[in-house]
């Protein structure tokens, strides 16, 4: 056996032989952060950010709020880090100034100066032609361009007509639209741009006749269906699927995926052509859609959407659709 000395110095140099041949500095065993945060600039009532994911194909999750007093708004990007570039400080119709900070080592943030109050910012982002984000909002050079957006939401199912059912909770698929529908409009009223009108804001049935008379006589810009989907022959689906009829509501289709699947955090979900009655030959200006978020009939699935703070999650997904839908080129200003 080694003396109490022995031992001592034995463990003395294997540490040392560990520090020396692993050779790690510190910093190595914190994460990187995914993002960087580039080139800031201020043109035509929008503010663009650059990013640059080490990831490709890699989404920044992010929060913004405007602070009412001194004009001030601000984006927090998450796990990004600001780049060496140069804040420059401008005074230019309604922006004052811009600046990024590194507000903690793990979150990035944009503030931007206004001159005026009132001014209610929206953000999107776009991957293409290079990640950024755009913050926009109707100025002094926009503000009477277009009449606000009118945008018809449908709570699919309603009174007698249950809808799909779970299959522990017995969760209804009438009740979880109805109440993603209401939390949508919420998020949506922060917008000055838009009219917002429901089919229906409580417990009643109405056939899918009425929902498009409704859409005829209300004439939207754009339209959206909300509905869980369920399956008899697999109760493990669980996917994000999108439908739409007309080739105009493509577009539409495609960002509400996008901007779903990343606000729930799913692998991935479909856009599909089919001819459901509430959408198809839909009057919505710029396109009609119905959004299955996920499948009531999987207990996984029925187990999210009996929570209400993964309803509130759909309609922030939906939100943001919308919000990136109005910043697109799909739109004639």
């Amino acid at each position: 056996m080694l003396s109490g000395k022995k031992e001592q110095a034995l463990c003395f140099f294997l540490a040392l032989f560990l520090i020396f041949s692993l050779n790690l500095p510190v910093e190595s065993i914190a994460a990187s952060p995914k993002h960087v945060v580039g080139k800031v600039w201020y043109s035509d009532d929008t503010v663009t950010i650059d990013i640059d994911p080490s990831q490709p194909g890699s989404k920044p999750k992010y929060i913004y709020k405007m602070l009412v007093e001194g004009n001030r708004f601000y984006i927090d990007i998450i796990n990004s880090r600001i780049s060496s570039n140069l804040d420059a400080a401008i005074n230019l119709d309604d922006v004052q100034k811009l600046r990024r900070a590194q507000n903690n080592p793990n979150t990035s943030r944009v503030v931007i100066h206004f001159n005026k109050s009132g001014i209610k910012p929206t953000v999107a982002y776009k991957a293409n032609p290079k990640p950024h984000f755009i913050i926009a909002w109707k100025g002094s050079s926009t503000s009477s361009h277009r009449e606000k957006f009118r945008i018809l939401i449908d709570p699919g199912h309603g009174g007698r007509d249950v809808g799909a059912v779970g299959p522990v909770k017995k969760m209804s698929e009438k009740v979880i639209t109805l109440d993603v529908a209401l939390k949508l409009e919420q998020l949506l009223l922060k917008r000055d741009d838009v009219i917002v009108e429901l089919t229906r804001r409580t417990d009643i049935e109405m056939k899918l006749s009425e929902r498009r008379e409704k859409a005829r006589k209300w004439k939207p810009d754009i339209f959206i269906s909300i509905h869980v989907n369920s399956s008899p022959h697999s109760k493990s689906l669980n996917q994000t699927e999108i439908y739409y009829y007309d080739r105009k509501s493509l577009p539409l289709a495609q960002i509400v995926r996008d901007e779903l699947i990343d606000e729930l955090e799913r692998p991935g979900g479909q856009v599909r052509r089919k001819g459901y009655e509430v959408i198809r030959n839909n009057p919505a200006t710029y396109g009609s859609v119905l959004v299955e978020s996920c499948y009531i009939s999987s207990k996984r699935g029925e187990n999210y959407l009996s929570q209400d703070w993964y309803r509130q999650e759909i309609a922030k997904g939906l939100r943001n659709s919308i919000d990136a839908f109005l910043n697109s080129d799909n739109i004639n200003n």
